[in-house]
């Protein structure tokens, strides 16, 4: 049996996990962790929907992003830190929310 044959799905760590860990090495500027992550992404992913890995990449993409538009926020209007922040929290619970809502309205069972 090859090794591709024995891996086994996990989305939690495909979708959760390596997404969160792509985002740290990227914002740390540890660039080489992201290919041996990526491949982890691919490694826990579904087999039956070979493309659900690429969703864990975009939810990192989307992690960086929430990160640098925090930090950018703080930098440019250091003196409306509670706006900043509010928005910021907004942001990410806003995104929260649609991806519940795909999920609850269309039952999908990953986001996809």
């Amino acid at each position: 049996m090859s090794q591709f044959a024995r891996r086994t799905d996990s989305p939690w760590r495909a979708l959760v996990l390596v997404p969160i860990l792509l985002a740290l090495a990227v914002v740390t500027l540890h660039l080489w962790f992201v290919p041996p992550l990526v491949a982890l992404c691919w490694w826990w992913g579904s087999k039956d929907d070979p493309w659900m890995w690429v969703l864990g990449i975009l939810e990192a993409a989307w992690g960086v992003q929430w990160g640098a538009m925090g930090l950018y926020g703080l930098m440019d209007f250091p003196h409306h830190r509670g706006l900043v922040e509010v928005l910021w929290v907004g942001y990410a619970l806003a995104i929260a929310g649609v991806g519940a809502v795909n999920r609850w309205r269309y039952h999908r069972k990953y986001g996809l």
